[in-house]
């Protein structure tokens, strides 16, 4: 199915992730783009289960994010 509308979207470090509703009144979400066509096991029946899954899967600062210290330093209790 299509995607009719993007609701919301956070960009980070070239990537934008989605949560948009289809032509079929279902949801979606991912890096997408108004018209693209999303699998059937892609889609949400509904906004709420669409949102926890966005959320769920925003790309976080954490994973990116060097320790201050040298790994010896981390290491010591």
């Amino acid at each position: 199915m299509r995607i009719k509308k993007i609701l919301g979207r956070v960009a980070k470090d070239h990537i934008n992730h989605s949560v948009a509703k289809l032509e079929n009144n279902r949801y979606a979400v991912g890096h997408l783009m108004l018209g693209q066509t999303v699998a059937v096991d892609a889609q949400f029946d509904t906004l709420d289960a669409a949102f926890d899954h966005w959320l769920a899967t925003l790309p976080m600062h954490a994973k990116h994010v060097q320790p201050e210290c040298g790994d010896e330093q981390i290491a010591q209790p």
